[in-house]
């Protein structure tokens, strides 16, 4: 789908271009993959959301009132395809960081933005959990744990 929309934009992109057009033959580009040194022009609003509470977490590191109940995103929950939110940290590092919420407010945010994201497939469900827990499966899965400090 995101193929025949670069074409349909290549194409009118080759019409505006010229002053003049009695006849064109359309030109198929292959699309172009995105690698490690790609440059990205814009972030998604759930990738923006998730380098703000990234950078909230770290600026809380060492914080030692953390509560003992935390919220994550699970998707299929109670199900055999149940699992979890995680993202990329450091970016492009291939290692995985699961974020946990204090706040069941913030927790939400992030949940409704994952939902209306077409590359994420179901629906997160915000799940409250003991931290302990969290992060004793953090370090079994060698994830790294963000616990993100209530925004309000």
């Amino acid at each position: 789908m995101m193929g025949s929309m670069t074409r349909s934009i290549l194409l009118l992109l080759s019409l505006v271009s010229l002053t003049t057009v009695t006849a064109f033959a359309p030109t198929i580009l292959p699309p172009k993959q995105l690698t490690a040194t790609s440059t990205q022009l814009f972030q998604t609003p759930v990738q923006d959301q998730e380098e703000y509470y990234l950078q909230l977490a770290v600026q809380n590191e060492g914080n030692t009132n953390t509560p003992e109940m935390i919220y994550i995103l699970v998707y299929n929950p109670y199900t055999d395809e149940e699992g979890v939110h995680t993202t990329e940290y450091p970016k492009e590092s291939g290692k995985q960081a699961l974020l946990v919420f204090e706040a069941l407010e913030d927790c939400r945010q992030m949940a409704s933005l994952l939902a209306v994201e077409p590359s994420v497939p179901g629906e997160p469900v915000p799940t409250p959990a003991p931290l302990a827990q969290m992060e004793m499966a953090c370090q079994q899965m060698e994830w790294t744990i963000k616990v993100v400090p209530a925004t309000a």
